[in-house]
């Protein structure tokens, strides 16, 4: 029986510990903390609705797995030998699936009171508890994270800054989705401004935010740290965001040692970016299944298409696949169709050459869950003519859907399927979106 050691309890190392042991391996399971904390993702869920403490320890290890909590694996040298503080152990592969960590660059004022820094669950649930008496709170943070953070605040008619490090939002999310969370923001009393140089300041209490000598008066400042790959010491060859750098198959520069998640970088999408890479910190779910059963003994192969929902400032959200943004950065040609209908967008990212899909979005108040069908669409790369005319129900979200790919397609014919992207409003002149 092959013996397999996951590194870390969380989402990742969880399935990845289901997955191998569902392969018949003999799984044992190494978590730091006594018991895993939450995803960061769904911390905000806590802001707005305090809750106890984590699952416990039991409720967490997945049946079937010698789970070990309260153990931080040190190091993972070759031929799979795992290190921690009570010894070494051999194993026949590893997965490694200790997620990320955050990184939080000081400034000025940070340790003054109101001050919330969301490096770890504790703080998070520390913020959920004075957030009732917090009137006039400024978020500052860059992508989705960020914005559930300031949608959670908003509710009780509070007012909300979002300050970021740039004008840019989450590249997870392409421009016309962005617009739609924007527009619902700014609606709800959100307001948004931009800057790098962050200064907290007061007496003792934060009273205001200095960004970039701009003064927002405030009487609280959360910030949402970036996030960034966690790893035990090992020989392992780093992708530019310090993930471990994997292939198709999950396993990474040692032999038989695997990883996925959020401590894993994918390098090798396309042949036009060999150098660039793709964090697999949203696809955690599927990269953490072919890496758990690959390291039980089987053959898989991970395609780069995670998918998301969520609800975020009342719209609805449900994404599958690259964003024009990763797609561009992993050297794809793509392009992005986009259809604006009664509130609610969809967009779909596509092959410029083949028409082949690449990635899908839809944003709308009255959204349903669309994820897992956008996922199956965006993992079997259909054509744009396939989908145009799927016979996929007739509501209003698969209606702007079908809209979105017969706009592509009469697109391509009309230019060639060179060079332009579609206006994110929907308005279908071709422009260059440049990246």
């Amino acid at each position: 029986m092959v013996k397999v050691c996951v590194v870390g309890g969380g989402t990742a190392g969880s399935t990845a510990a289901a997955e191998a042991s569902d392969c018949g391996a003999e799984v044992t399971l190494f978590e730091r903390h006594e018991a895993a904390p939450p995803p960061s993702d769904d911390w905000p869920d806590f802001i707005r609705s305090p809750r106890t403490a984590p699952p416990s320890p039991r409720a967490s290890a997945p049946r079937g797995v010698e789970a070990v909590f309260g153990v931080n694996v040190l190091a993972v040298g070759s031929g799979c030998r795992v290190y921690t503080a009570a010894g070494t152990r051999p194993f026949d592969s590893v997965v490694l699936a200790s997620g990320s960590s955050a990184l939080m660059r000081p400034f000025p004022g940070v340790t003054k009171r109101g001050v919330f820094v969301l490096a770890t669950f504790e703080d998070c649930l520390r913020l959920a508890r004075e957030r009732i008496s917090l009137e006039r709170p400024v978020v500052l943070g860059r992508g989705l994270r960020a914005l559930r953070v300031a949608d959670a605040l908003l509710e009780g008619g509070r007012t909300v800054c979002v300050a970021g490090p740039d004008g840019r939002s989450d590249p997870r999310l392409d421009p016309s989705t962005s617009l739609v969370l924007r527009k619902a923001a700014e609606a709800r009393g959100a307001s948004f401004f931009s800057g790098q140089s962050v200064k907290a300041v007061g007496t003792e209490s934060v009273e205001a935010v200095v960004l970039d000598g701009e003064v927002h008066a405030c009487d609280a400042l959360v910030v949402v740290p970036s996030l960034v790959p966690s790893l035990p010491a090992g020989d392992l060859r780093t992708g530019p965001c310090g993930g471990a750098l994997v292939g198709a198959s999950m396993e990474s520069s040692i032999r038989d040692c695997y990883a996925a998640g959020g401590c894993a970088e994918l390098a090798g999408v396309s042949a036009a970016s060999a150098t660039r890479t793709l964090s697999l910190h949203y696809s955690c779910a599927p990269s953490s299944r072919v890496a758990g059963a690959n390291a039980a003994g089987r053959f898989l192969t991970f395609r780069p298409v995670g998918s998301f929902g969520a609800r975020v400032f009342g719209v609805g959200l449900a994404c599958a696949g690259l964003s024009l943004s990763q797609a561009r950065h992993l050297g794809l040609d793509a392009v992005e169709s986009t259809v604006s209908r009664d509130g609610s967008t969809c967009s779909l990212v596509y092959d410029s050459c083949s028409g082949r899909l690449l990635g899908a979005q839809m944003a709308g108040a009255s959204l349903p869950s669309l994820s897992p069908p956008l996922s199956l669409l965006a993992s079997q790369s259909v054509s744009l003519s396939s989908l145009a005319y799927a016979d996929l129900g007739e509501s209003t979200d698969i209606s702007l859907l079908l809209q979105a790919a017969r706009q592509g397609i009469a697109w391509r014919r009309g230019v060639g399927g060179k060079g332009a992207g579609l206006r994110p409003d929907g308005g279908g002149a071709p422009v260059d979106s440049g990246d």
